[in-house]
């Protein structure tokens, strides 16, 4: 997925003046990061993408932030605590025993890092010609949590699954 003139590859840290990066965040109701609000006696039907034990609802929150593709969930006492990760809202039921949320507006933010590249974890690429045209592209790709845009072939967005390694480079533009 990398090459000569733009990424160096997945996992591999490298100084690249030409790449910037960027996370796409889940925000609450009030437009802050890191918010669930749940919703209570309704469970979210269909979509299911995978499973974890949780004790609480709401740690089903970081759980979905952190499974490729999850947009909602689903927790139940099934098992002392299932959430079941969805990779969208879909039809809603009535069911006292569950509770379920959407971690991720419709339209995520971005925060644009000029001069920052997110190293590795790349899930694919896509052309785009400046890098706030990437949230976009993100925010539609299923697993897609950030970012990094080169200027490679006319400009190029690295569709990543999560930020891990942050470095410094020039030209890149990360969210």
């Amino acid at each position: 997925m990398g090459g000569p003139a733009g990424k160096s590859g997945r996992g591999t840290i490298v100084m690249n003046a030409t790449v910037q990066s960027a996370t796409m965040q889940p925000l609450d109701d009030s437009g802050n990061f890191g918010g669930c609000q749940l919703d209570e006696g309704i469970d979210y039907v269909g979509n299911d993408i995978g499973s974890v034990h949780m004790l609480k609802p709401l740690s089903c929150c970081s759980a979905c932030y952190y499974f490729p593709g999850c947009r909602a969930f689903t927790f139940t006492t099934h098992n002392d605590g299932t959430c079941w990760l969805k990779s969208a809202k879909g039809p809603t039921v009535v069911n006292p025993a569950a509770r379920s949320a959407q971690p991720y507006l419709e339209a995520p933010s971005c925060g644009l890092e000029q001069g920052v590249d997110y190293v590795g974890n790349d899930i694919g690429s896509a052309p785009a010609s400046k890098p706030g045209d990437c949230c976009d592209v993100c925010s539609t790709t299923a697993g897609c949590r950030a970012f990094s845009w080169t200027k490679q072939n006319g400009g190029t967005c690295w569709l990543k699954n999560r930020k891990d390694g942050v470095i410094s480079k020039e030209g890149v533009t990360s969210a």
